[in-house]
């Protein structure tokens, strides 16, 4: 096996449960061969699905200037069972400054430990899988609400530093000491109230954002801090379920996750 698979992450194609094949249009396509083309293509299966399926609506939605657009897609009667992609009615153009957000909505009632976003079947995998063009030249962007802020919700003093892995490893106070961000995190005594204030100051931190380039090991450790966007205006419409990211907090037996994909990409 190729060296390069044990550090592979890029996404070049997803299928899930219930997708059919994918036509791209005309205009465009997937490279085969060009110098900033994978050499090796790894297939990875996930055979262990979870029994309990609790996403219940996902939107992919889209800000410029303080207002948001119409989504870019959404689902509100998600079916696990049935995760297909969605065809835009028209190219849609994202410029420098804007912001793509993946909101989910999930019932949780029947949980009393965290509930986690990740890649495995056992965490929620709040994904949108866009496909873009022009390409950039960029393998990999993610980002993330600042964890040091995160953490100082629960009563972190002090991480260890620098920091070059994750997960991060807390110093201080004592009874976080050497404990992991999700370690920490599943030790503190939550409640709905808490939980609430919790999911509102996520919300308002800085966002972590770090990417790596086409034939580079090397990632973005620190990253680059930008703001969260602030949504002045909902998109309103019709034939949309609006929800907005403040909304999805009070709601009794649900939790809204928000993950900031990319505060630049050029179509």
């Amino acid at each position: 096996m190729p060296d390069v698979f044990h550090t592979c992450e890029t996404v070049v194609f997803a299928w899930a449960i219930g997708g059919e094949g994918f036509t791209f249009p005309p205009h465009v396509g997937l490279s085969i061969g060009m110098p900033t083309d994978p050499k090796y293509v790894l297939m990875e299966i996930h055979y262990d699905n979870p029994s309990q399926q609790e996403g219940k609506a996902i939107w992919a939605r889209h800000y410029r200037k303080g207002e948001e657009l119409k989504p870019l897609a959404y689902d509100t009667e998600f079916d696990f069972n049935f995760q297909e992609y969605k065809y835009l009615e028209e190219e849609r153009t994202i410029v420098p400054g804007d912001n793509i957000v993946t909101q989910c909505q999930y019932n949780t009632k029947g949980r009393t430990t965290m509930t986690w976003g990740g890649l495995s079947t056992r965490d929620e995998m709040c994904l949108s899988f866009l496909l873009y063009y022009p390409k950039v030249d960029l393998a990999r962007c993610e980002s993330i609400p600042e964890i040091k802020q995160q953490l100082e919700f629960i009563g972190v003093k002090e991480i260890y530093l620098p920091v070059n892995s994750w997960p991060f490893i807390i110093k201080s106070p004592k009874k976080y000491n050497n404990l992991s961000f999700t370690e920490a995190m599943n030790t503190y005594q939550w409640s709905r109230k808490k939980g609430n204030s919790f999911n509102q100051r996520a919300l308002q931190i800085p966002i972590n954002v770090r990417c790596s380039k086409h034939e580079s090991n090397e990632w973005m450790v620190q990253g680059m801090i930008v703001s969260p966007p602030q949504v002045k205006q909902i998109y309103q419409s019709e034939e949309f379920v609006c929800l907005s990211l403040s909304s999805c907090l009070n709601s009794s037996g649900f939790i809204c996750l928000a993950v900031i994909i990319c505060n630049v990409l050029c179509i």
